[in-house]
């Protein structure tokens, strides 16, 4: 009976080619982990920092969508939801108008209730009750209506962001656009804090004599 050996040089033709696969193997996971170190920094550099965040009034949400593999795809999803709110929003603001409706109509009946009265005892008794819980229910409302208002000039924020992003601006690119966003709003109403202080000034009725709050609320008595 014969036996085969296997010959030295099929031996070595295993052991080179395993040492060939070996070092592929090796090769191809180095280049793997560089290749994936790139594509992490080349994302990261897409992160949005907080002071972007803050200038740019967008969700801390928003930080890493340009982290996306596909970051429009992401953007859309969130112009969705953010669509979706802004019409709850907006429902809520008419709400908040019929209240302010009828605030004013139970003012006109305070009025006319208070020019009524045959004595200042009495007109400031009235001032003093039925008027400063008519003040209490403007001060919910005029809260109300505050994040309402809030909740509409971040929507122009974010939304302009979205559309930025789904139309494929990355950075630097959509810096440039956000900032320029930013610039025209604060243009556009460049007194608006002289404003708030001068409407919170007058708002603070509370601390006013009741011949200033009458004079205020036209009542005369």
């Amino acid at each position: 009976m014969l036996i085969q050996n296997s010959s030295p040089m099929a031996t070595d033709d295993y052991a080179v080619m395993a040492v060939v696969v070996g070092f592929a193997i090796i090769v191809g996971f180095i280049f793997g982990r560089i290749s994936q170190k790139a594509d992490y920094n080349k994302r990261i550099d897409q992160k949005i920092g907080l002071g972007e965040l803050e200038r740019w009034k967008l969700r801390p949400k928003y930080a890493n969508i340009l982290m996306e593999k596909k970051p429009e795809v992401a953007a859309q999803k969130e112009l969705d939801k953010l669509m979706e709110k802004n019409a709850e929003n907006r429902l809520e603001q008419e709400e908040i108008n019929k209240k302010i409706e009828q605030l004013i109509e139970e003012m006109t009946a305070l009025r006319k209730k208070a020019e009524s009265q045959k004595s200042d005892v009495e007109g400031a008794l009235l001032l003093d009750t039925l008027v400063s819980n008519w003040f209490s229910k403007v001060t919910e409302v005029r809260g109300d209506a505050e994040q309402c208002n809030d909740v509409n000039i971040s929507f122009g924020y974010q939304k302009r962001f979205l559309k930025f992003v789904i139309n494929g601006s990355r950075k630097p690119t959509i810096v440039g656009q956000m900032d320029k966003v930013a610039t025209d709003v604060e243009i556009e109403n460049p007194h608006k804090k002289n404003f708030e202080m001068m409407d919170s000034m007058l708002g603070s009725l509370q601390h006013v004599t009741i011949d200033k709050l009458k004079e205020g609320l036209n009542i005369n008595y």
